[in-house]
Order: C-alpha cells, then structure tokens, then sequence
C-alpha cells in the first residue's frame, strides 16, 4: 500500500505530465512600487497595525512576516535594528549583511523628497 505523501507526489507529476498549467500558483501579484521619504519611512514602523518596512540601498523591504522582528524592532540587535529606519549603515556591519533583507518583498524606494517621487502616467482617451 502505497503512503499518501507517495500517492500525492504520483498525482503532480501525473498532471504535470498531462499539460496542466501551475503558474497560476506561482506568479507574484504585481505592485506599483511605494516612494518614500525618510520620513514616510519612520510611520512604517511595526506599531499600532502598521506594516514593518526597512530601506536597504535606497530599496524599501517589507519585514512584516519576519519573523525575528517584533513590534518594530528586530529581536537580535535591539538598539540598532529599527523597523521604519534606513538600515543601510547598520546592515553592513551584521553578520548576515543585506542578504537575509533581500529575501523579502520589495514594495518601493527609498527617495530624498517628495519631488523625486515619479508621477504617474495619465492615460487619456484620444
């Protein structure tokens, strides 16, 4: 008798080998990236419901499902590892670097001002 894990792994590659489509399963929904100042950045800090996001190199990551940072902060480095802060300086003396950053969802950059945010094309009927 075969075991279930068995039967389900001959049951994918008999549907793989059939033709059946999985991408659906596995393409990311695309977002317009996010363009934020410093200061933007600081309201993303893991508190009160908000999103915990980090900028890295000018790139914005999202922390929120890390499971190492709590309520903002990351649970290794305390003082230095702040969510809603630009991590660039402090990422490159840690052990992991940038690498273990990078594994998250990019949602936007890390911009100067407010002017250098792109605006939007308008699409207009002609």
């Amino acid at each position: 008798m075969l075991h279930r894990k068995s039967m389900t792994l001959i049951v994918i590659v008999a549907l793989l080998l059939s033709g059946v489509s999985f991408g659906f399963m596995f393409k990311k929904k695309k977002i317009d990236p996010v363009y934020l100042t410093a200061e933007q950045l600081a309201q993303y800090d893991g508190k009160n419901g908000q999103p915990m996001y980090v900028a890295v190199d000018g790139k914005i990551y999202d922390l929120t499902k890390c499971r190492y940072w709590k309520d903002g902060v990351h649970d290794k480095s305390p003082q230095a590892a702040i969510a809603g802060r630009d991590l660039t300086e402090v990422l490159k003396t840690s052990k992991h670097g940038i690498k273990r950053v990078t594994r998250y969802p990019h949602v936007g950059f890390l911009v100067d001002s407010v002017d250098d945010i792109p605006q939007k094309e308008s699409q207009t009927d002609e």
